[in-house]
């Protein structure tokens, strides 16, 4: 019956080290029966075929194996919205959609709101959710990542393919975006993380031994592309959240540089804004103080 299998899956998810191995057992077979998670309780006892009792054996050996649920299910889901997910593209985590919403705050009508390193294309899509007479747009240099971008994009944002580092990338979009937006690499190299992030691309996930490589190179990226008074949101490792504020702050390009944290309490957000031209040449205060 399939609470029997259940009960087994969850036996070997949680000595494999599956940090939800009882919800994650459930998800599996949801995932086989074609039904919502909530309603697999109606069916414990049932006798499963042989077919499911393959396929769910298999897919909780990959489980097992530390392969992130996301992955197995093909879907993640970012705010109202189910993204596809798979190997080769970084799996949208639920802090991240903090900054997701902020950006839809900062969009207005006729805003052009830019997503960098835009993975499946979570937060260009929640911010065209959010805010459909804005014009978005998303870049991604991966085509394994793109490949999914520009199916969850479809009809949402304009995907671009290329490189984030690069000025040729944004063409026509220079020093004209009012909201940027980017969940870059940050994660400073590390042997000691949960078997499941090192499924994710590792272009997309570390960033060098301090974890700031790429922001080093991208904030004055960010300068060209905003307009005078547009706004920029990145997420960082919260052990860099000073390290990413001065990183605005010394390149003389931006003003009301603040650390925002996410619903677990870290510092895990910069938001800023872009001076005017004839600021440009006085070294911003930072704030001290981290907004709630």
């Amino acid at each position: 019956m399939l609470h029997e299998q259940l009960r087994q899956a969850e036996a070997i998810l949680e000595a494999s080290g599956v940090a939800s191995p009882r919800v994650d057992a459930i998800a599996l077979a949801a995932h086989l029966l074609g039904i919502p998670d909530n309603q697999v309780g109606l069916r414990r006892r049932e006798q499963m075929d042989a077919e499911f009792t393959r396929r769910y054996k298999e897919l909780v050996e990959r489980r097992a194996q530390r392969v992130p649920l996301q992955h197995l299910l093909g879907r993640a889901w970012f705010g109202p919205h189910e993204m596809q997910v798979g190997e080769g593209v970084f799996i949208p985590r639920p802090e991240t959609e903090l900054l997701a919403h902020w950006a839809a705050q900062q969009a207005f009508d006729g805003a052009l709101v830019l997503d960098v390193c835009t993975g499946t294309g979570a937060i260009a899509a929640y911010v065209a959710g959010e805010r459909r007479k804005a014009s978005v747009y998303a870049v991604e240099l991966s085509e394994a990542a793109a490949s999914y971008a520009e199916r969850n994009l479809a009809g949402r944002a304009t995907l671009i393919r290329g490189d984030a580092l690069d000025l040729e990338t944004y063409g026509d979009l220079l020093g004209r975006v009012n909201v940027l937006v980017c969940n870059p690499p940050y994660v400073p190299e590390s042997q000691d993380l949960q078997p499941e992030v090192y499924h994710d691309p590792h272009m997309a996930v570390f960033s060098g031994q301090s974890g700031m490589d790429f922001l080093q190179q991208w904030v004055p990226i960010a300068a060209a592309l905003l307009v005078p008074g547009g706004v920029v949101g990145v997420e960082h490792d919260d052990s860099r959240a000073q390290a990413t504020r001065e990183l605005f702050a010394e390149s003389g390009q931006f003003d009301d540089i603040s650390n925002v944290r996410d619903l677990a309490g870290r510092e895990r957000f910069v938001m800023a804004s872009k001076v005017s031209a004839d600021k440009a040449q006085t070294k911003p205060s930072i704030d001290d103080g981290v907004k709630r």
